[in-house]
């Protein structure tokens, strides 16, 4: 466990993974991650019909009398461009929030669009040979596909040779934070980091 941490603040994993849960917190734009961008502007038809935030004060009675008074949500230390991202409002592209590393281990396939999947045997990279196979993806692959550019290069071309992910936004495309040969790690530094990941506990 200790290689795979040292891995972790080497490679900057720490940079958007970090607190008790391994997650700022913060939504990233979809552009600065690379990820497939069809579900991060997935709400942005609901600008127009935003307002701003309401709710009964605290002594309105249940049931609600015809004459329940609404009150203005604070929202002060609120940051708005987060709440745009979020929701994929303009002028943002959207966003996808900085996943938490606890329960990788029950938590493949990854990325927001589930399309990061390989299965016990490293020939079946992709969705379509794994889930769409009833295959059940397997952790340590798909989390090494997560951080190696030949693997998930794979999980890609068979992701998108596939019309049914294709119509689905399924790419496992992006958050190229690579921890491979190419980037000056060694094989055993990637299997330590794939195996610290999977055993992550609270802080």
């Amino acid at each position: 466990m200790s290689m795979g941490a040292e891995v972790f603040k080497k490679a900057q994993c720490i940079t958007c993974h970090a607190g008790d849960a391994y997650t700022n917190n913060r939504i990233m734009r979809a552009q600065d991650i690379g990820t497939e961008p069809a579900r991060a502007k997935a709400f942005r038809r609901t600008q127009h019909l935003m307002g701003e935030p309401e709710f009964y004060s605290p002594d309105t009675p249940v049931p609600l009398p015809p004459d329940a008074k609404a009150v203005k949500v604070p929202t002060n230390g609120i940051d708005a461009e987060q709440i745009k991202l979020g929701f994929g409002h303009e002028p943002t592209a959207g966003g996808y929030k900085v996943k938490g590393l606890i329960g990788l281990r029950w938590s493949a396939p990854y990325l927001h669009d589930g399309g990061v999947a390989v299965g016990p045997n490293v020939s079946q990279a992709g969705v379509p040979a794994t889930l769409m196979k009833g295959i059940r993806p397997d952790p340590y692959n798909s989390l090494k596909a997560m951080i190696d550019r030949k693997l998930r290069q794979q999980v890609l071309e068979a992701n998108l040779q596939d019309k049914r992910m294709r119509d689905t936004h399924v790419t496992g495309q992006g958050h190229e934070f690579w921890v491979d040969e190419s980037s000056g790690f060694t094989p055993e530094q990637q299997d330590a980091l794939v195996h610290y990941l999977l055993n992550l506990k609270m802080k």
